[in-house]
């Protein structure tokens, strides 16, 4: 669920007048163990929903081009998921997966993709935490004296050559609440050759235990569709796309 995550280009101008530098191998312990919490498969259960309200926002390396700010919602429960922002909503289950684009008046209709098994779910997981692990070395860790952005701890990762040229990624910056361990900020830094130079993702709302929103309660096609398979009320003027296997 999660991927894209982190410096002294933020700080300036912040007030900061204090910092401490801790070791590197405690930091990258303290993120692992962060992101195990957040991101491991066996934390949700039937009746737990995480919410996560962030917001997006692309740097470009010239000013000639603009890139949007985008505000996401993300619901997601043990079996389903929904993803709101006001280019298109998502929603998945272990059966369906529907996106709509309501500027287009689409709605695609696909196989899902989150939830093939906890087993495989929990394999991404390691091998995304043990790539975090080896692919990268500690350029800088440090704990604040004053907060910033509600953080009280920056972890920046540089990737290796390796997977520099793989990822196309320079460096990742975390901005950690540590005493919440809670994710506050991430910066992705592009090679200097891309077009984007950075990516900030800023985390506005985090519930671990969130209430079931209604959308979440039945399967994802019932919003959708009636018992005839037809689109229903608000989006009887949209057209459907199903891309489904078992339907084809």
């Amino acid at each position: 669920m999660a991927r894209v995550i982190l410096l002294i280009l933020f700080l300036s101008g912040l007030g900061i007048t204090h910092s401490y530098e801790l070791k590197a191998q405690n930091c990258k312990e303290l993120l692992t163990q962060i992101l195990m919490e957040v991101n491991s498969p066996d934390s949700l259960t039937k009746n737990r929903v995480y919410f996560f309200h962030y917001r997006v926002q692309t740097v470009m390396n010239t000013s000639k081009i603009s890139a949007p700010t985008t505000e996401v919602k993300l619901y997601t429960s043990e079996k389903k998921t929904c993803m709101l922002n006001k280019e298109m909503e998502v929603y998945q289950d272990s059966l369906d997966a529907f996106t709509v684009l309501s500027s287009k008046k689409l709605i695609y209709r696909q196989d899902p993709q989150l939830f093939s098994g906890k087993d495989n779910q929990q394999k991404l997981f390691v091998a995304f935490q043990d790539s975090l692990l080896e692919l990268t070395t500690v350029r800088e860790c440090r704990e604040f004296e004053k907060l910033v952005s509600g953080a009280d701890i920056l972890i920046s990762l540089e990737l290796n050559n390796k997977s520099k040229a793989a990822y196309k990624l320079e460096r990742l910056d975390f901005y950690l609440d540590r005493s919440k361990r809670r994710i506050k900020k991430v910066i992705t830094w592009n090679l200097p050759s891309d077009a984007v130079n950075h990516t900030i993702i800023t985390w506005l709302e985090l519930d671990y235990n969130h209430k079931m929103p209604d959308q979440l309660k039945g399967p994802v096609a019932a919003i959708f569709l009636d018992a005839e398979g037809r689109l229903q009320k608000p989006y009887g003027d949209f057209t459907l796309i199903d891309t489904m296997k078992r339907n084809q």
